[in-house]
């Protein structure tokens, strides 16, 4: 009886709680505080924790190749033959790499990609708690609250790319956390002042810019919002430079930082942008030899584009987006609260503007050549996806609980047979996952030399030119960086070249570096070790060829 008795007080409680949990899921934000927060955290890392286990396990999280170039990169800041900070390079922006270069402290973690899917996820909470906070901002109500992560977290793509080192997961945590926090400037009754408008938005906007460059445009886009509003409440100037200077103080600071920093390191305060290891050089190759499709041609930037992102987002949230979209413009043109939705927008602008100016490159079906490649940028798009999904959810549910019920069931059985359909083919129909696939395929023999030479290693430093052999395989080979001789070391690395006996036991380098000739050229893309050492008598006579494949060769001092 006792035991009955217990089961039913137990019972009565776990109901009330959480019947007061679905309550504090439409309850109203408060000046500071948003109810629901907690739980929407909860849910998320429950949802996310299992998919990293899974994607790490697999190998997965490490298909991208970029994503083991980011690994690499934030562990040589401490584990390298000359750690420190200049091991950032000037070739990716550098929050990612600091925030993930404690957690591949353990070499395990870096090794499997763990440190990445870690970081991820953290980064995934931190989105689904800002984007449900600025719903809960904008005057949502449950069902759009509830639409809107359904579209985010029902989405193999977001959960894939979640798991990953790429830098997506950061710069959509930085403009997610900046929006909540503009989502609170633009409709609280008491004007947050410019200090707290520098923490909530001006913090993770910094974040945003020093990950991806979307993230600087929506820096401007933020500007344009503060400014607009400003003129609406007070309708005058004087005192615009108060939250203006608080919301791009700490992004500003950021910038100069990044730009002092390129100057010393490069000598060149804009070598992230023109630089020899900036993505514009190493692309170079591809546009002179007319492989830029969306370069001038605004008609196929756009049909490459939004072919990416509806393979990301998928045909019914994109749909559901354009009608909340569409409704948001007819009921309130533009409102303070369209704004702050709008202002999410501008990374989809960058983009496309992008792909048109040749600036990135994009290929799939819609392109020539006919391939996959890059087809991730459209991640950036997915917060204002869901967002006006959400909206469309809020905006047809307040017709009564008929209607609500009937949208209820619509949204479920939407967002069900999307799923289904990826999930009976992930790696073919999402179009994130088919190119990390992709990746992984076109390189076996990259991961498989290093792996070789991992499991057959007995001690002595590795010489490779990490640049032309695969960068983002160098977790496989998951020694102690200070025992790999790279570019990044400096001049040691040219010292190895020209004497190699006397700096490593191990010489990788690609077999088609022997017909470059005898120094080739210093391009990012000419293996430097290959060509300099294949003719190099002496070398012949110090090291012998332990491993060969169609790409590459090991020799190995003897």
């Amino acid at each position: 009886m006792a035991l009955r008795s217990l089961a039913l007080r137990v019972l009565r409680r776990t109901l009330r709680a959480g019947l007061r949990l679905w309550a504090s899921l439409d309850a109203p934000a408060g000046e500071r505080r948003v109810p629901g927060t907690l739980p929407v955290a909860v849910l998320t890392a429950l949802i996310q924790i299992p998919v990293a286990i899974v994607s790490v396990s697999t190998g997965a999280s490490l298909y991208y190749g970029d994503a083991g170039s980011h690994l690499t990169i934030a562990r040589r800041l401490f584990d390298s033959i000359h750690p420190g900070f200049q091991q950032l390079g000037t070739f990716w922006l550098p929050v990612p790499h600091l925030l993930l270069a404690p957690l591949t402290i353990p070499l395990s973690w870096w090794r499997s990609g763990a440190s990445g899917a870690i970081l991820g996820g953290l980064c995934l909470v931190a989105t689904a708690c800002a984007l449900y906070r600025v719903c809960a901002r904008l005057g949502f109500h449950r069902a759009g609250r509830l639409g809107m992560l359904a579209a985010l977290l029902i989405n193999p793509s977001v959960l894939y790319i979640f798991t990953t080192a790429l830098t997506e997961p950061v710069l959509l945590a930085g403009i997610a956390c900046a929006t909540a926090g503009l989502a609170r400037w633009a409709v609280n009754t008491r004007t947050p002042s410019g200090g707290e408008l520098a923490i909530f938005a001006g913090i993770p906007t910094a974040a945003a810019v020093m990950s991806r460059y979307e993230g600087w445009a929506f820096l401007l886009s933020g500007c344009l919002l503060i400014l607009i509003l400003h003129r609406r409440r007070h309708g005058r100037w004087r005192d615009l430079w108060r939250p203006l200077t608080g919301f791009t103080a700490v992004p500003a600071a950021a910038i100069a930082w990044w730009l002092a920093y390129n100057w010393g390191v490069q000598h060149n305060p804009l070598a992230f942008m023109n630089g020899e290891y900036s993505a514009s050089a190493l692309q170079l190759p591809a546009v002179r030899a007319g492989l830029d499709p969306g370069a001038g041609n605004l008609g196929l930037s756009l049909t490459t584009y939004n072919w990416a992102l509806l393979e990301t987002a998928g045909f019914f949230v994109l749909g559901c987006a354009g009608l909340g979209l569409l409704l948001l413009l007819y009921r309130e043109g533009l409102s303070s609260r369209n704004l702050v939705l709008g202002i999410t927008l501008s990374t989809y602008v960058f983009s496309v503007l992008s792909l048109y100016l040749g600036k990135t490159i994009m290929w799939n079906v819609h392109t020539v050549p006919v391939d996959q490649w890059n087809a991730r940028f459209a991640m950036s798009v997915m917060i204002p996806a869901v967002l006006c999904t959400g909206a469309a959810v809020e905006l047809l549910s307040r017709r009564g609980w008929r209607m609500r019920s009937g949208v209820a069931l619509l949204l479920v059985a939407g967002l069900s047979a999307q799923t289904l359909w990826w999930a009976a083919a992930p790696w073919e129909r999402s179009a994130v996952m088919r190119e990390a696939k992709g990746q992984v395929m076109s390189r076996p023999e990259s991961r498989a030399v290093f792996l070789w030479l991992r499991q057959h290693y007995r001690g002595g430093r590795v010489l490779v030119d990490e640049t032309s052999t695969a960068y983002g395989s160098l977790p496989t080979l998951g020694l102690p960086l200070k025992e790999v001789i790279t570019r990044s070391t400096g001049s040691i690395f040219h010292d190895a070249v020209r004497n190699p006996e006397e700096y490593a036991r191990w010489v990788v380098m690609q077999r088609s570096a022997f017909t470059q000739g005898a120094h080739g050229n210093a391009s990012a893309q000419t293996d430097i070790v290959g060509t300099t050492l294949h003719s190099n008598a002496v070398f012949s006579e110090r090291y012998r060829l332990v491993y060969r494949d169609s790409i590459n060769v090991i020799y190995e001092c003897f």
